[in-house]
């Protein structure tokens, strides 16, 4: 199966009101025109930085729904259909496909370890309830407690409709195994500090939670690598690992969403166990982005 997922998927925020207890549906469309202007290629909803795994099933269906049909089609959407048990990972996935989502990535189930043979039965029941609906495997090994290794991913290539890996792996050489063995198949960098390496060794594009309030230089990164211009990547590359020190390597949602309400877009709140910014955590923020914006550009449309 193949697919036309290339390029740079912002891993989407999802804005919470009431303290963080409901979903601020309202404020979805706007942050998907927001992020679709700026001229990224796909979004990545309810994953690790949408606080997908906090959120109850109905309400990751009821965000996917919204961002799909607002989208319309304009840009491809993956949503993350990842869970704690099969069972419930596979009713996600089914509802992503029925709900008119282009994919559907599913992160290794979490929290007890796993063996190869559960983690490839997990992933292939997955498979057979979504013939024909394509899926991408979500490496995340620091997270899940769970490791995809080479030989594991490249048995799950071997099943029809998995199209792809989002690879967020905390070792390059390790996302260099799965460029190897892809053949036609998609790797998606997840861990922005091999951004520029992966895409110069064939990776398909980005998935990026800092991208999903900087889309900007994420785009230019891709557009400089696609198009030969190695000094421009260079420059983003060096920009993106600032951005992602200054944000805390994806710890802190709170950070991300209070860079949108400044660029104009409702980020709203965060769900506990997440908190808040403090005063002096928003100062501290505020005065970073002022340095990285008169030293860089950040956000401009345009290479510096």
């Amino acid at each position: 199966m193949k697919t036309e997922f290339k390029g740079v998927f912002p891993a989407m925020l999802t804005p919470f009101k009431d303290g963080g207890d409901t979903i601020d549906l309202d404020a979805i469309p706007s942050y998907c025109d927001f992020l679709i202007e700026r001229e990224v290629d796909g979004l990545f909803v309810g994953g690790t930085t949408g606080e997908g795994l906090l959120m109850s099933p109905e309400e990751r269906q009821s965000l996917a729904e919204c961002v799909v049909k607002h989208v319309q089609g304009r840009v491809k959407v993956i949503f993350h259909s990842g869970a704690l048990t099969t069972r419930a990972a596979i009713a996600l996935t089914q509802f992503a496909c029925d709900a008119g989502a282009d994919a559907a990535a599913v992160v290794a189930p979490f929290f007890y370890s796993y063996d190869d043979m559960a983690l490839r039965s997990h992933f292939e029941a997955i498979a057979n309830a979504t013939p024909g609906f394509p899926l991408y495997v979500y490496s995340l090994p620091q997270c899940a407690n769970n490791h995809i290794r080479p030989s594991l991913l490249a048995d799950l290539f071997a099943i029809g409709n998995f199209v792809g890996v989002k690879a967020s792996n905390p070792d390059f050489t390790e996302i260099e195994s799965y460029l190897r063995i892809s053949a036609g198949k998609d790797v998606f960098v997840g861990n922005d500090e091999f951004d520029l390496p992966a895409l110069k060794s064939g990776a398909s594009g980005i998935v990026s939670g800092n991208a999903s309030a900087f889309p900007e230089p994420f785009v230019k990164l891709y557009r400089a690598v696609q198009t030969g211009m190695p000094d421009i990547a260079s420059r983003q590359q060096e920009i993106i690992s600032e951005l992602a020190k200054l944000m805390g390597y994806g710890c802190y949602p709170a950070r991300y969403k209070r860079v949108l309400e400044l660029r104009g877009v409702r980020g709203g709140d965060v769900r506990k166990p997440h908190r808040a910014l403090t005063p002096p955590d928003e100062s501290a923020l505020k005065d970073s982005l002022a340095r990285l914006e008169l030293e860089f550009d950040v956000f401009s449309s345009q290479p510096k």
